[in-house]
């Protein structure tokens, strides 16, 4: 019996010794797949800064020092992937397509919203030719300066921000239910925050119905700066996270490419879009 019970406690322990070789084989599998994952992360982020930084420098070759009438805004596509990047460019070529008009009809707020309505139709006309892109929809925010007169105008969840002194204030108003329920005060900011249905989005571009925008007046004065973005920047960083990297160099480069940063780190690379545009009036310019 004494020798039937040594010969059970050595397969016991031989048992042991190979559970313990396979546990570390599992170990060694798990820290493998980290590591490749963590490449693959790394991988997009990259990937993701050296096309934003190609967008940046595009995009600032066309404003830089620009002193006269001018419209600049930001579209965030909706509806997939593939269909949602159609209708933003539908509606950023339309925008380009017709800029004087908008531009013309700036300071009549009734002709402008017919600009927006047809600009609208385009986008829904294209969708109903192609099958593909049905449901797309795209947000729309921006500015127009038109004879040193600010006009802003929202359409979806992008936003417009303006700084000054310091201080961070939204000025758009997100066409969301979370923000529809929130004005109406039947919920709070809390239970906006645990809202299913918060973010979606009750006005947009590409929507089978008849449009209007918000279109407001604009204040500004010298060094004031304009924040437009979409929502994959505001739903990574709160609008205190954004105002504080805002306040920590005053160089406008920095700081655009300090909030993509931010967001992107936020997001471990896998979040949505971000598109940020900083807009800075020094001396009559803006950069």
């Amino acid at each position: 019996e004494a020798t039937e019970a040594r010969k059970e406690l050595a397969d016991i322990r031989e048992e042991i010794v190979s559970a313990k070789e396979e546990w570390q084989k599992v170990k060694d599998n798990i820290q493998e797949e980290k590591q490749t994952l963590q490449f693959e992360v790394d991988a997009i982020k990259q990937d993701k800064r050296k096309h934003l930084e190609k967008k940046r420098k595009v995009f600032e070759s066309c404003l830089k020092g620009r002193k006269k009438d001018f419209l600049i805004a930001v579209s965030d596509g909706m509806g997939g992937h593939s269909s949602g990047e159609v209708a933003s460019l539908l509606t950023v070529k339309y925008l380009s397509d017709n800029i004087r008009k908008f531009l013309n009809n700036a300071d009549d707020k009734e002709t402008l919203n017919a600009e927006f309505a047809k600009l609208n139709k385009h986008v829904t006309d294209f969708s109903k030719k192609h099958t593909e892109c049905k449901n797309m929809g795209a947000t729309l925010c921006g500015i127009i300066c038109k004879n040193q007169k600010m006009i802003g105008f929202n359409i979806g969840d992008s936003r417009l921000y303006c700084f000054k002194d310091g201080k961070l204030n939204q000025i758009s108003v997100d066409h969301t239910e979370g923000q529809r329920l929130l004005n109406l005060n039947l919920l709070n900011e809390d239970e906006v925050r645990r809202f299913p249905r918060r973010k979606h989005l009750y006005k947009y571009i590409g929507a089978n119905v008849e449009l209007t925008a918000d279109i407001f007046d604009v204040e500004y004065s010298e060094n004031t700066s304009f924040l437009l973005c979409s929502d994959g920047l505001t739903d990574a960083l709160s609008d205190i996270e954004i105002e504080s990297i805002l306040n920590m160099n005053d160089d406008i480069k920095v700081r655009g490419s300090a909030l993509i940063d931010a967001a992107i780190e936020r997001n471990e690379g896998y979040g949505d879009n971000i598109t940020v545009v900083l807009i800075e009036f020094n001396q009559g310019e803006i950069n």
